[in-house]
């Protein structure tokens, strides 16, 4: 009589390797989806906004180690710098600061690409190189009277700013404190950043910007808007 033998499957797993395949499935899609979430946020527009104008912030330092501490808008032109020929109010001189792309052309061994002064999600688009560098190729104004003595004054920033509702064009606008300030739905949808004078970078919403515009030590805010 032949002895019949049941041969044990090998294939099937046991409840222990299948919850641990199981954990094995889950962690690796949670990394994978929280690796996506991070790259996306990372690259988001006013991300890149931000990290656009702390290296705008970061030449203007450069720029002003150079020069006796002096930024681009306060400075008296020479032969090097032909086009920055007004002199600050900071300094008590007449003050007819002509556009804020001047100021720029002004940072460009400091700023090394232009495109680091067009914001991601501004209409704009940025110029291969500084030398035909005008203002519709710029995203952000420049503040006329920003000083590192005085951290809170504005130094540059999103150009999508209302002032008592209106939205401010191209040239000097002077913002005084009994003006209501406030961003437009353009760019960043009701929010924006500024470089302040410290280099430092901040997203304000509109009643930020407001009241930061109310601490910047003076009675009227000369920004040059591209």
């Amino acid at each position: 009589m032949k002895a019949y033998y049941k041969r044990a499957s090998c294939s099937a797993l046991t409840l222990v390797e299948l919850l641990v395949v199981i954990m094995v499935i889950v962690v690796i899609g949670f990394f994978l989806i929280y690796s996506t979430i991070r790259r996306l946020h990372g690259y988001s527009p006013q991300t890149h906004c931000i990290s656009n104008l702390r290296q705008v912030g970061t030449a203007f330092r450069l720029w002003a180690d150079d020069n006796d501490g002096f930024y681009p808008m306060h400075f008296l032109g020479n032969a090097n710098y032909p086009g920055l020929t007004p002199a600050a109010s900071w300094l008590g001189r007449p003050l007819d600061y002509p556009d804020a792309s001047t100021c720029f052309k002004a940072l460009s061994n400091e700023l090394g690409s232009p495109k680091l002064i067009v914001c991601p999600s501004d209409t704009r688009k940025p110029l291969s190189n500084y030398w035909s560098l005008q203002d519709s190729s710029v995203s952000y104004f420049v503040g006329q009277d920003a000083h590192q003595t005085n951290a809170n004054m504005f130094l540059a920033g999103d150009r999508n700013v209302l002032v008592d509702g209106v939205l401010v064009q191209r040239g000097r606008v002077l913002i005084k404190t009994n003006n209501t300030s406030s961003w437009s739905e353009a760019i960043h949808n009701c929010s924006g950043d500024v470089t302040l004078a410290d280099g430092s970078v901040q997203k304000f919403s509109m009643a930020q910007l407001h009241a930061a515009l109310q601490k910047t030590g003076t009675n009227v805010n000369r920004l040059v808007f591209p």
